[in-house]
């Protein structure tokens, strides 16, 4: 039987989790709505760079390789310096926005 055009094609996976790994997973799903949403965002997010634009991130891979890093050490990176903007007061507060 031919598929529909809009089915979305998946395969299964069965991967252990580390008991963090697992509880975090357990706590995103209670927002998200699964276990398997959860772990599909993660995916997509890294795959995607959080869904930028292609033009970001081409220009965000190409600053990592640069750098010598990978996408996961640059994102480490980044996440470090407007940390130490925080720190230094360098970026205005939003009291009360983004907390869970």
């Amino acid at each position: 039987m031919p598929k529909s055009m809009g089915e979305v094609k998946t395969f299964p996976q069965t991967i252990p989790f580390r008991l963090e790994q697992a509880t975090w997973l357990r706590e995103e799903a209670k927002h998200i709505g699964s276990v398997n949403e959860a772990v599909r965002r993660c995916v997509e997010d890294a795959r995607s760079m959080y869904n930028l634009p292609g033009i970001q991130v081409s220009k965000l891979d190409a600053d990592a390789r640069a750098r010598g890093m990978d996408r996961r050490e640059y994102m480490k990176h980044l996440l470090a310096l407007r940390y130490e903007a925080i720190i230094k007061g360098e970026v205005e507060k939003v009291p009360g926005k983004g907390q869970r």
